[in-house]
């Protein structure tokens, strides 16, 4: 009788992690698609924000449809790589982010840096590197 409960309760242990294990899966791909899927026809408006740290303080602007454009192409660009934790994603210093606000009244926080924030979750940026220039020059 012990054995059939100890099965029960790993089996039980086991559903819930993967259900956990589902759900981080799940919210990651969503964040994903919504980035594959972004159109500029369906953007009203994407206000960009910088932060230095220093001297020059912040700066913010609406970027003009242009700007908005190759935003979108470049996103299109960008390789996610897993989830990254908060703790290990915090950094000091400059930081920018890009608020779009869509047609449908949602809206997508885009926070780019070595690791890249989609709304509230962090991602490897598997291509930092090789695309961060093109960041700046937006």
């Amino acid at each position: 009788m012990k054995k059939k409960k100890w099965i029960i309760v790993i089996y039980i242990l086991c559903f819930v992690l993967a259900v956990i294990v589902g759900f981080r899966i799940q919210t990651g791909v969503k964040s994903k698609k919504i980035i594959a899927d972004l159109e500029v026809s369906n953007i009203d408006r994407v206000h960009f924000s910088f932060y230095s740290g220093g001297i020059t303080g912040s700066y913010e602007e609406d970027l003009s449809t242009e700007q908005t454009e190759k935003l979108v192409e470049l996103m299109k660009k960008v390789r996610f790589g897993g989830r990254v934790s908060e703790e290990k994603a915090a950094t000091s210093g400059a930081s920018s982010c890009y608020i779009i606000y869509m047609k449908d009244g949602t809206k997508l926080t885009l926070d780019p840096g070595r690791f890249f924030k989609i709304n509230h979750t962090y991602y490897e940026f598997e291509n930092f590197d090789e695309l961060w220039d093109e960041f700046i020059a937006l």
